[in-house]
This record gives structure tokens, C-alpha cells and sequence, in this order.
């Protein structure tokens, strides 16, 4: 499947000279570690996640005109048949909101994974979603490590 995906990339690559394609497969490798002391060995597993990034050139175009004002990306988490994260960013137009890219992109909430991001997006402000952040909050204040009660985890809740 990753050799013919590579083979359909390539080919939009000949067919489209001004797009932007990144494609990495997963990839998942077990390496040993040794320390200096010869006797203490450890195995770990070390993958590198699936990403897949395709820009259309009038993209280019819209980002570059309209992308210094405001700029969304929106995922399409459980709203499509298949387990892909697929992330759109879109950009305010003279018009509406224009999809500028689009991407595949998978992770687990991470500071190394969001400095990436930045990295790439240098000047870009990474956030974290609604639900996810409602949802990291309403866990916290019932963790009972906490001490709070539950007319004080409601009170917090209400606050934030």
C-alpha cells in the first residue's frame, strides 16, 4: 500500500509542478539501547507516525493573500468512515473561508509534537481544542487526589 500511495504521489508531483506533497509512512522499529555499563541493555519500539501533507498551488495563492488575518484548522475527528485524522486549514477570503491545505497528521497530545508544529508553522499559535480541553478539565477537578467535592469540582468547572 505505502509503495503505491508513494507511486500516486509522484505522479500528482509530474501532473501538479506547483503543488506541495510531504508523505511519511509509519513506521515502527524496535532498536536496543546500551548503556555504558555492557550488562544493562534495554529494547525499545520507536515509530514514526503517519503524515501526509498536500497543497494545491491557488491554496498557496489564498494563504499568501488572506492567511495574516485569521486562520483555522479543523479536524474531521469521527466524521468520516475511515480512522484518519484528516485536518483542513482554512483562511478568511474576501468571500468566506477557504481550505488553504490540507493534512493528515497523527499524534497524542505532546509539548515534543506541538514545538514541531511550531517549528514547521513558525508563526503560527497552537490550540488546544474545545472538547478536549473541557474534557482534561472535568477529569482533573473529579480526581479525588484533588480534594475537592463535587459542589467544588461544579464551582471550578463554572469557572473555567
Amino acid at each position: 500500500m505505502t509503495r503505491n500511495l508513494r507511486l500516486k504521489i509522484e505522479e500528482w508531483k509530474k501532473d501538479n509542478l506547483q503543488s506541495s506533497f510531504f508523505f511519511r509512512p509509519f513506521r515502527s522499529t524496535s532498536q536496543t539501547e546500551q548503556t555504558a555499563d555492557i550488562k544493562t541493555c534495554s529494547e525499545q519500539t520507536v515509530e514514526e507516525t503517519l503524515s501526509y501533507i498536500q497543497q494545491e498551488d491557488w491554496q498557496k495563492e489564498l494563504l499568501t493573500c488572506y492567511g495574516n488575518t485569521v486562520t483555522l484548522m479543523y479536524a474531521t475527528y469521527k466524521t468520516t468512515k475511515y480512522s484518519i485524522p484528516l485536518l483542513f486549514v482554512y483562511t478568511k477570503t474576501n468571500v468566506s473561508y477557504s481550505v488553504v491545505t490540507e493534512f493528515i497528521y497523527t499524534t497524542d497530545y505532546s509539548d515534543v509534537e506541538i514545538a514541531a508544529v511550531n517549528k514547521l508553522f513558525s508563526k503560527t499559535q497552537v490550540y488546544l481544542c474545545d472538547f478536549h480541553r473541557e474534557q482534561a478539565w472535568e477529569r482533573w477537578v473529579k480526581e479525588k487526589k484533588h480534594g475537592l467535592s463535587d459542589h467544588q469540582a461544579a464551582a471550578v468547572l463554572d469557572l473555567l
